[in-house]
């Protein structure tokens, strides 16, 4: 068998322009008393990064991180941070055109990594095949 990584997401702190002006995106301390949208994946949430972690990585190791709106599905969460709703820990992949289209933006530099990584998976004997080796290279175009 072999395996490349294909990527390696983060999340990191986004909102909606209508919720977070310039002024307010540049104080941590206020920012942080915003409500806090959640993504709640049951059991395989332990991969992606929570409010803790992130709030001990931007230095506020010691502050209980806010209530607010739950969701099982990242799309409808984006949607929440899109309408105002919230902070969102924003998992890149899932948000880049939203902030490409300024829709949400990125409130601080501080990303953390999902603990797992997207890993392309094959057999030996797929090497001897042409198109699926352009596939993969198409996949990781970086060995």
């Amino acid at each position: 068998m072999n395996h490349q990584l294909i990527f390696q997401d983060n999340v990191s702190l986004v909102a909606s322009p209508t919720l977070v002006d310039e002024t307010l995106a540049k104080d941590l301390n206020t920012l942080l008393m915003l409500p806090m949208i959640y993504i709640d994946w049951g059991d395989d949430n332990q991969f992606l990064p929570g409010w803790k972690e992130w709030m001990s990585a931007a230095g506020f190791q010691d502050k209980e991180p806010n209530k607010g709106p739950q969701f099982n599905l990242s799309g409808m969460a984006i949607e929440a941070a899109i309408q105002g709703k919230g902070l969102l820990l924003g998992q890149g992949l899932l948000i880049q055109n939203e902030v490409k289209s300024g829709q949400l933006i990125k409130l601080n530099p501080i990303t953390l990594p999902l603990k797992k990584a997207y890993y392309l998976i094959y057999p030996d004997r797929t090497k001897d095949k042409i198109a699926a080796m352009n596939f993969i290279k198409q996949l990781v175009p970086y060995p």
